[in-house]
């Protein structure tokens, strides 16, 4: 245990009765010691109980001294500054992984760069949208659909646009993606979109210049991004539920 952490976690307590003080002092001196013969055992213990009043673990001392749930916080606050870190970097690198691959595979075609982002939608960025936004908003719906030849049930996240009895969704992979090809052969499917399930029919498969009128502009924006050539129209049947295999 370094000494700078015992300092951060007892500045500040010019207060305290000098007994306290001096045996702080003692502790510090005791963990300095021991740290260059216990820092490479697996077997020293997690916990040093120097007394009921001073536990300690992971370098903040917690009890009488005041480190207790208001007093530690800055320690607390300091381990949590670094999980919320770790959490943005991760978010950060995803998001720019994702700019690449799409920048690259809808500009040039190529087949392998549009492989790689259909795999890294699939099991990146999929995940994350069906559990936590896809259905829930405006724009970002999720798709039911029955395997055509498994007749498994599947979760897709699409961007799509509801204009009274029809859902606008765009096909930036082209008209041969595995979803698009489960409806067509079931004829039918199920979408949730801003907290709303709804069965969808009447499938057609149109030029976006067909519906560019009825988009917003960020989808319009997309589209032009991606260069879609293609988006499909499907009629608004009724209330739906979700399928099941």
């Amino acid at each position: 245990m370094h000494i700078s952490q015992w300092d951060s976690c007892i500045e500040g307590r010019g207060d305290e009765p000098m007994a306290q003080r001096m045996r702080i002092d003692a502790l510090v001196d005791l963990h300095a010691a021991n740290s260059t013969t216990q820092s490479d055992s697996a077997d020293a213990p997690a916990w040093a109980d120097l007394g009921p009043e001073f536990p300690v673990r992971a370098g903040c001392p917690v009890g009488s001294l005041g480190m207790g749930w208001q007093g530690e916080s800055g320690c607390a606050m300091r381990r949590l500054a670094k999980i919320l870190a770790v959490v943005l970097g991760v978010v950060i690198v995803e998001q720019l992984v994702e700019t690449v691959l799409m920048m690259w595979a809808f500009h040039s075609r190529s087949p392998l760069a549009m492989g790689l982002l259909k795999r890294y939608h699939k099991y990146v960025t999929n995940p994350v949208m069906v559990r936590f936004i896809s259905g829930r908003s405006a724009h970002a719906a999720l798709l039911h659909h029955v395997g055509r030849r498994s007749g498994k049930a599947y979760e897709t996240p699409l961007t799509a646009h509801r204009t009274e009895d029809t859902i606008i969704v765009g096909l930036p992979y082209g008209t041969g993606v595995d979803w698009l090809r489960n409806l067509q052969a079931a004829g039918q499917g199920v979408v949730e979109l801003d907290g709303q399930s709804v069965t969808v029919d009447e499938l057609e498969v149109v030029p976006v210049d067909r519906v560019m009128a009825l988009l917003p502009p960020f989808m319009v924006r997309i589209f032009h991004l991606h260069d879609t050539e293609h988006a499909l129209r499907l009629h608004v049947a009724g209330p739906g539920e979700r399928l099941s295999a």
